[in-house]
């Protein structure tokens, strides 16, 4: 399993009932909508597999993953989602809503 990855990076949860919540932010390439106002660089991305990834995010000792972009649901599927459960991970999503989210995830 692959992912397009923009940028993983670890901060405080900004907004949201989860705000103030230490949160490894994992934001994948790629949007469906091209809003003019976005501020991500979507279409740049290093190509990675979700065992690159997981190996990227041990350092930050967090357990709660926020999958953002882009748009995450054009990449994120339930084998990567169930991937990342199965080694401990809580998840949410940031969507822009146009898309299914894949089961597992556990805060959108």
């Amino acid at each position: 399993m692959r992912l397009l990855v923009n940028e993983i990076f670890y901060s405080l949860q900004g907004e949201g009932a989860r705000a103030g919540q230490p949160s490894i932010f994992v934001r994948l390439s790629k949007c469906n909508l091209r809003c003019s106002f976005c501020d991500t660089e979507f279409d740049w991305g290093e190509e990675k597999t979700v065992e690159e990834v997981e190996n990227e995010i041990k350092q930050f000792g967090c357990k709660w993953i926020v999958w953002t972009g882009g748009e995450p649901t054009l990449q994120l599927t339930e084998e990567v989602v169930a991937f990342f459960k199965s080694k401990g991970y809580l998840q949410a999503i940031e969507t822009n809503g146009t898309r299914k989210i894949p089961e597992g995830i556990d805060y959108v």
